[in-house]
């Protein structure tokens, strides 16, 4: 462990057939470790249930690091679900708050567009009044595939 942040080359990613193995002597050593890494995809900690409990200060640093946390666990092939999350803090990714794989990895490509005093003739179709297309919606916190009462003229 006193190897590993001594020397901050071994700290930085590296690519091709490498494998790095940082010893340490107990959770707070590997606490220290985690401090030090940069934003990766993954992180994984291996542990007997009768561990756990000294697991929480690592456990919580590398939630901070990694974009999926894995207990017990190697990285495994990136299956396309719901639930999937392959991204994490920077360096790992430039989009932290995305995921490149999933259901939502579309919104790395999205941005918000709020519209104010816009006529309903001029809106993009899912968001007119009419619901044309029967559309799921989200309206004043409601999921809805209803149309939306023109407001009272002023």
């Amino acid at each position: 462990a006193a190897t590993f942040l001594k020397h901050s080359e071994l700290q930085q990613e590296h690519f091709g057939p490498v494998a790095l193995f940082v010893f340490c002597e107990n959770t707070d050593e590997m606490r220290k470790i985690a401090v030090h890494l940069p934003g990766q995809l993954t992180g994984s900690i291996y542990a007997e249930k009768s561990e756990y409990h000294h697991m929480g200060p690592l456990f919580h640093e590398l939630i901070q690091r990694v974009g999926r946390v894995i207990l017990n666990g190697v990285p495994t092939g990136v299956r396309v679900c719901h639930a999937m999350q392959h991204g994490g803090p920077y360096p790992a990714t430039t989009a932290p708050h995305t995921t490149s794989v999933g259901m939502t990895a579309i919104r790395r490509f999205l941005r918000p567009v709020a519209f104010q005093n816009v006529p309903d003739e001029l809106l993009p179709e899912p968001l007119k009044n009419e619901n044309r297309k029967g559309i799921m919606r989200l309206v004043n916190g409601r999921h809805t595939r209803d149309s939306i009462s023109a407001p009272p003229a002023e």
